[in-house]
């Protein structure tokens, strides 16, 4: 019973130690905690929120108290010497009768107490001396990586305008090189064309030479300016014969340097009023009799001789009528056979006064080239 009481005691003096701690095991009961200064704060605190790190000290710290503690307890509780039964029952009698006062043998744990609750302290202070030197590593990190971002983001404006810059400047040189490369195709445009010119210049500059070394070598029959005049009296002519005639003979000579070949000649005239047109005279070659004829350089060429009789030679005395010769030449150069020469020539016939040849009174005779048919080639 000794032991059993000893025991009640030791678990009374555990529940008073946890009572100073923070709870006050008494008549109020478990629930109902009572303050009692210092201890009940510690308790409380012991009670508040702590990180893994500061449990775990403190539970380090509770498992060294511990032991401590408990013999701490043992040696305190009081030694008593067995007594005899019949003592025993008796004193049992006298202490259930005459109950003593039982001296408060709870041990002082405040010193320890307060050296866990200064421990927990220093080990939340120095929590929170890592977590404030975090959050200022943190917020360092976040300025210095703020500080990097804007130190990119500057450069990175500044390449951007160098980037636009350079393509401005690209875009400029692109354009003065694509106007560059249209005036050098304009050049070369007109390059060619005057290489053109001057190509289609050279060939008829050599056209030309040749035409000049032709014409000066060609033989040229051309209207001589000489012509032959007859007066006959009773001139017979197909189907009649004419009291009084005038004949006129125009002359072609060659100027040219070589013979003109297969040379052949039509001659014709007409009888027009004074204010008619010239006509349009044809060539026409259908004589199968005709013999081509070769004209030397230098040598004169006779057309036919053609008259006006009667009638007509009165008109032309009194001044009434036009008498029209048309001659036409044509040929060919030795050098080229294949290409055909002429030469035309067209007069107009009048009377100016009167002339005396050979003892004979005459009328004189002048001749002028008119109309459009007046050229050699």
């Amino acid at each position: 019973m000794d032991n059993a009481r000893g025991d009640g005691e030791t678990d009374r003096h555990l529940f008073t130690i946890a009572g100073k701690a923070g709870i006050h095991w008494g008549a109020r009961g478990r629930t109902q905690p009572e303050e009692q200064g210092q201890p009940w704060q510690v308790h409380r605190r012991l009670h508040a929120p702590m990180s893994n790190r500061a449990w775990t000290a403190a539970i380090a710290i509770g498992l060294g108290v511990s032991p401590g503690l408990a013999q701490e307890l043992e040696q305190s509780a009081p030694q008593r010497e067995p007594e005899p039964a019949g003592q025993q029952q008796e004193a049992t009698s006298a202490r259930q009768e005459n109950p003593a006062p039982e001296p408060d043998n709870t041990p002082d744990l405040l010193p320890a107490i307060q050296g866990i609750e200064a421990a927990i302290r220093d080990l939340i202070a120095e929590e929170d001396k890592i977590a404030a030197e975090e959050a200022r590593r943190r917020d360092k990190a976040d300025l210095e990586a703020q500080e990097s971002m804007a130190t990119w983001t500057f450069w990175m404006f500044i390449a951007a305008a160098v980037s636009a810059l350079l393509t401005a400047i690209g875009v400029v040189l692109i354009w003065r090189t694509l106007i560059h490369t249209r005036d050098a195709a304009q050049y070369a445009g007109a390059a060619v064309e005057e290489a053109k010119g001057a190509t289609k210049a050279a060939e008829e500059t050599v056209v030309v030479t040749k035409q000049i070394g032709d014409d000066d070598l060609r033989p040229w029959l051309l209207y001589s300016h000489k012509f032959r005049k007859v007066n006959a009296q009773n001139v017979q002519f197909d189907g009649f014969i004419a009291k009084e005639a005038l004949g006129i003979t125009l002359f072609f000579q060659n100027f040219g340097r070589t013979p003109a070949c297969d040379t052949e000649v039509f001659v014709t005239n007409r009888i027009i009023g004074m204010n008619d047109e010239i006509p349009e005279f044809i060539p026409i070659f259908n004589n199968p009799e005709a013999n081509p004829i070769m004209i030397p350089p230098g040598a004169p060429l006779e057309c036919g001789t053609m008259f006006a009789c009667d009638d007509d030679l009165d008109l032309l005395r009194r001044a009434k009528a036009r008498f029209i010769i048309y001659a036409y030449a044509r040929y060919r150069f030795v050098r080229d056979r294949d290409k055909e020469l002429s030469s035309e020539i067209c007069v107009d016939v009048f009377f100016d006064g009167n002339e005396v040849s050979e003892g004979q009174t005459s009328p004189r005779v002048l001749l002028r080239i008119v109309g459009p048919q007046n050229r050699a080639v």
